[in-house]
């Protein structure tokens, strides 16, 4: 139930980015119109995947799970440790100095620690799983809600286009009765159906 609410609220919210966007084109000089590329749905997906806050969240938890995992990981390597020293001594008594250096290196692993590390690890492993699960699904959901935006938009946008062109028709069948009218060939009551008829479709279009 969850998931199907998530993805009408995703459909909604991507339906108003497509709108956006393709006000923004509408509003372009004509040459930039004419240069720019129509809207696809490519390009829709990609720009809801880049921009989905949901989708934004899920890739931060992924990046989070993925350090855990390699600092977990840590505690199962070999540390080295480098050590060193220097300096220089003298005597008043013999005006004489020497210089001295010392430098050692050291290894340490750990051979067993009750499991601890190696517990550690897989737990932060199943949870990189987990949380890339989690992301792909949000992709998923995302992607679909951005087709099912794009095919609602493009079915909307044929029903204002065949509107017009019913309101186009309405409004020729409106001066032919007119004209009709004038000349004495049909009845006034002609006129008003057409006037009706006009109304009706530019009605139809509003909704569209």
């Amino acid at each position: 139930m969850r998931s199907s609410m998530n993805t009408r609220v995703l459909t909604r919210v991507l339906m108003c980015m497509v709108m956006v966007m393709l006000v923004g084109s509408l509003v372009q000089p004509a040459a930039a119109q004419q240069a720019a590329r129509p809207l696809a749905l490519a390009d829709l997906v990609a720009t809801a995947d880049e921009r989905n806050p949901t989708v934004t969240a899920a890739r931060r938890a992924v990046e989070a799970a993925d350090a855990t995992v390699r600092l977990a990981r840590t505690g199962m390597a070999i540390t080295v440790a480098a050590q060193g020293s220097a300096g220089v001594t003298g005597s008043t008594a013999t005006s004489s100095s020497s210089f001295g250096s010392s430098a050692g290196l050291s290894a340490s692993y750990t051979l067993y620690d009750s499991g601890q590390t190696a517990a550690f690890v897989r737990q932060a492993e199943a949870n990189l799983k987990s949380v890339q699960a989690a992301l792909n699904q949000v992709r998923q959901d995302t992607t679909l809600a951005a087709a099912q935006g794009y095919v609602s938009l493009l079915r909307a946008q044929r029903a204002v286009d065949q509107r017009q062109q019913v309101v186009v028709q309405s409004q020729g069948l409106l001066r032919l009765a007119e004209g009709q009218f004038q000349a004495g060939t049909v009845a006034r009551a002609d006129v008003v159906r057409a006037q009706a008829t006009l109304a009706a479709a530019e009605g139809d279009l509003i909704a569209a």
